[in-house]
């Protein structure tokens, strides 16, 4: 119930419903997942900051997906997330120094 607790629908919602709301919040951090890959692809090919924090802001919409339409839920991926971000933060230490 965590993973869809915070959509306004899950109160109200049968089982089925339930499973449902939880693809479609699935379905949506894999569409934000699968444009970050896209953009870290072309940050790394190009040392493009830009593309990466195109790729940033997907992992960060995934994130906040699980925190909109009431009460705070925690992602099932955040551990993942959170790695994303770390080694984010090395990349782009990185490319500062090398791209002045």
């Amino acid at each position: 119930m965590s993973v869809v607790g915070n959509d306004p629908r899950a109160a109200a919602a049968d089982l089925h419903r339930l499973a449902l709301l939880s693809i479609q919040t699935h379905s949506q951090c894999e569409s934000d997942y699968d444009e970050a890959y896209t953009n870290l692809q072309s940050s790394f090919s190009s040392t493009s900051k830009t593309a990466y924090m195109d790729a940033i802001n997907k992992v960060i919409d995934c994130h906040n997906g699980f925190r909109r339409n009431g009460p705070i839920a925690t992602s099932p991926i955040d551990a993942d997330d959170m790695k994303v971000f770390k080694l984010s933060e090395i990349f782009l230490l990185a490319v500062d120094r090398l791209i002045p």
